[in-house]
């Protein structure tokens, strides 16, 4: 019996620690995680977004005006270095399919034909500038590409890479099917440095983006950056209220909590494999606090006769740990 109850322990022991491994593989992974190069700058970013046709403005060029008008005011906001927005923001909102997308002379596509599978997202000047996003080659959007202007577009390192290898994507063509009987050709300008669009843990992948002047869309967050630490939501908000009481802002957060969102199924895996894993360590602590305590009152008459043939204090101790640390170096084997 004292051999089976051993043997438990020592199971018990080898468990935990095996979880306590778990543990610090998870937290491991979410340190390695909390360190990927995202291709852009989540510190001292804020996020503010709008909706211009909750707030009243039904037409696109109200609401193209509403956009760059907050800009203009997010501007003048004491510490603020750059302002743009976007109809998505990285690692939260996911991406958006603006219609399919083509790339004459391009033939890797489905069958050898020239479509191209891409992601969308539709954006102000001053975006890569606000995020930290370096244009590689081309420019980047301004007040050139308005509505009346030649339809343009900005493309990722990848996306260049996969449609013209070791050439010049600036002034390439693409052609976007918006609709059945709509289609628009895109000029590239731009090519943007890659980033993580949707989660931590996706490959590269073609993503373009087309100027919101030209591809409106009503609800748009805005990225402030400013040039320290303090957050300025609260004067964010106040010019939105000073340039329309009625306007009303749907939401906002800096981009580093955001962001964060990315992290949660890593940090519930660590939060739970943590957990168990020191209750498992609770339990074998006990258990083997137990066996040593049963042990010794069942070598009770052992002990006392050892303490009468002249067995030190420190000998018996030592007899009793001896046995206790066996089981656990065995358990840690």
């Amino acid at each position: 019996r004292a051999w089976l109850r051993q043997g438990l322990v020592t199971a018990q022991v080898a468990m935990a620690l095996l979880l306590l491994v778990a543990a610090g593989l998870f937290l491991r992974s979410l340190q390695q995680a909390a360190s990927v190069d995202l291709g852009f700058q989540v510190d001292r970013v804020d996020t503010l977004q709008i909706d211009t046709r909750v707030g009243g403005y039904r037409s696109d060029a109200e609401g193209v005006r509403v956009v760059e008008a907050l800009m203009d005011r997010f501007r003048t906001v004491p510490g603020v270095a750059a302002v743009g927005a976007s109809r998505m923001v990285p690692l939260f909102s996911g991406s958006i399919g603006l219609g399919a997308l083509r790339a004459p002379g391009f033939t890797g596509g489905p069958d050898g034909s020239d479509e191209v599978a891409a992601s969308w997202d539709v954006v102000t000047p001053g975006y890569f500038d606000a995020l930290g996003i370096p244009i590689t080659r081309g420019r980047a959007f301004d007040a050139r590409d308005s509505a009346r202007a030649t339809p343009v577009a900005i493309i990722n390192e990848h996306m260049a890479d996969t449609l013209w290898p070791g050439q010049d994507p600036i002034g390439r063509q693409l052609v976007q099917q918006a609709g059945a009987e709509e289609r628009r050709t895109l000029e590239v300008i731009g090519v943007a440095r890659t980033a993580k669009y949707v989660s931590l843990s996706e490959a590269p992948s073609p993503f373009i983006y087309v100027p919101h002047a030209q591809q409106f869309m009503s609800d748009m967050t805005f990225h402030v950056r400013h040039v320290n630490r303090t957050s300025r939501l609260a004067d964010l908000r106040r010019a939105v209220a000073d340039f329309d009481p009625n306007l009303p802002v749907l939401y906002t957060q800096p981009l580093a909590q955001t962001t964060a969102f990315a992290l949660l199924p890593q940090r519930i895996a660590g939060w739970m494999a943590g957990s168990i894993s020191a209750i498992g360590l609770l339990l074998a602590a006990l258990g083997l606090y137990g066996l040593t305590a049963f042990t010794v009152a069942q070598r009770t008459r052992e002990i006392a006769v050892r303490v009468a043939l002249g067995a030190t204090r420190a000998a018996v101790l030592g007899l009793v740990f001896r046995q206790a640390g066996r089981t656990a170096v065995l358990g840690t084997l």
